[in-house]
């Protein structure tokens, strides 16, 4: 019990003020103070008693005189008797009585409860960490009239307290970002619950990555109760609108088989969906699933799309120089904006391989494989407009412009030649309208 004693003075200096100025000194005797107490509801009296107790470890008769304090609105007494349900001593140990107790004693201006309070929230003593209550008791005790306004300690907690409150403000006046800055700043201090309501937030804004975190946030159960269901739900909300990282924790749900039978079905179309959404640069994961399993190539292609599985096979049929077959390969690829699959089935409109020579077709084909950052796709459709049935000397200098931009070295060289070829030409027949307008 004296150790209970000993911690209001600890917490108390702490925050920069003896306790001493707390616990007044009384010179009554215990039998005054018992008369005063039991016959006339003397609270003070009453918290007397509970201090002579403590220090004679009388854990019974502790809890007996705080509490009659409490009930007489001795807010002091209502502080000892939080710490008493909080320790378990002289009572059953019960966190929730604890913080109501704790919460009239700060109320009640009672600076040494609203820092139990405080450190209670931080610390995660018995109940779930929370941030912005740590927060709020902080400031109550910064603000009484107990503390120095001026206390360095003060100083940093005022700057600490106004730099969230301008970050939540700015979240909820709907800036994801910020959002999602504070949901690490809680994260940080080991508040799950109010980074959990952060990133919701922002997630309810429509940041789509914000919904791949909350599903990650459901997955783990972290600040709200596990539910893979929903962790599914918002990887599949991110996924949907091109998230690749959460297509790949869509897929390894999936596949864990947390959430579904189906679970290879549906793991492959979910990392076939991050194989797409990253332009066939993240495809591995797809790739060895369906090869664990035993998913032929054909099945790849015609039932889950896989780009990588139809290109293969329509390569096989463009060396055996069968052209039809390949052609119905190449179409799935285009058909799913994938452009190499565009660009090829162009040529063979254009060379009319496998299918009637149209260079209408061909020439659509290139334009939507060039648009979609096939740029080799835009030097050979810059070479159909200097050298096809549909010249545009001006659009196929642009053309070649455009290609050049390419990472492709290969392409980069083919793209300055096909330029400095047309150049030269049209500058030597028409210098006036070439040699000035365009430049290498």
């Amino acid at each position: 019990m004296k150790l209970l004693y000993t911690i209001f003075t600890v917490v108390v200096t702490v925050i920069g003020f003896n306790s001493s100025t707390l616990l007044a000194e009384t010179l009554e005797t215990k039998e005054e103070l018992l008369i005063k107490c039991d016959d006339k509801n003397d609270a003070d009296a009453c918290l007397e008693l509970a201090k002579i107790f403590m220090d004679a470890d009388d854990d019974i008769n502790t809890v007996k005189y705080s509490d009659k304090a409490c009930k007489g609105d001795n807010m002091f007494g209502c502080g000892i008797q939080g710490y008493l349900y909080q320790d378990g001593i002289g009572v059953e140990q019960n966190y929730e009585k604890a913080i109501k107790l704790f919460e009239k004693s700060c109320n009640g201006n009672e600076i040494h409860a609203c820092i139990a309070l405080s450190y209670m929230y931080q610390n995660g003593d018995g109940v779930d960490i929370d941030y912005n209550k740590v927060l709020h008791f902080n400031k109550k005790v910064c603000e009484s009239d107990v503390i120095d306004p001026h206390d360095d300690k003060c100083n940093r907690f005022n700057n600490i307290y106004n730099s969230f409150q301008e970050l939540r403000t700015k979240c909820d006046d709907g800036d994801t970002k910020i959002c999602l800055e504070l949901a690490e700043k809680y994260a940080d201090k080991k508040d799950l619950i109010n980074a959990f309501a952060s990133v919701d937030t922002a997630c309810n804004n429509n940041d789509t990555f914000a919904c791949g975190i909350k599903g990650v946030l459901y997955q783990e159960g972290m600040g709200v109760k596990q539910d893979y269901k929903k962790a599914v739900k918002f990887f599949k909300q991110s996924c949907d609108e091109g998230e690749v990282k959460w297509c790949l924790a869509l897929g390894a749900i999936y596949q864990q088989g947390l959430v579904a039978d189906t679970k290879h079905e549906n793991a492959l179309r979910a990392y076939n969906k991050a194989c797409n959404a990253s332009k066939n640069t993240i495809c591995s994961y797809f790739e060895e699933l369906a090869t664990d399993i035993g998913i032929d190539p054909e099945v790849q292609c015609n039932k889950y799309k896989y780009m990588y599985a139809c290109g293969d096979i329509a390569n096989k049929y463009l060396q055996n120089k069968d052209y039809s077959n390949a052609f119905k390969y190449l179409k799935i690829m285009c058909d799913a904006d994938y452009m190499p699959g565009c660009s090829t089935q162009a040529n063979l409109y254009k060379e009319g391989l496998g299918v009637k020579q149209n260079y209408k077709k061909a020439i659509k084909l290139y334009t939507k494989s060039c648009d979609g950052g096939d740029l080799y796709a835009c030097n050979l459709l810059g070479d159909m407009y200097a050298k096809g049935t549909e010249i545009d000397v001006d659009k196929a200098l642009e053309l070649y412009k455009k290609a050049y931009n390419s990472e492709d070295d290969t392409v980069k060289r083919i793209s300055c030649a096909s330029f400095d070829q047309l150049y030269k030409k049209e500058c030597s027949t028409d210098p006036k309208k070439f040699c000035s307008k365009y430049k290498k």
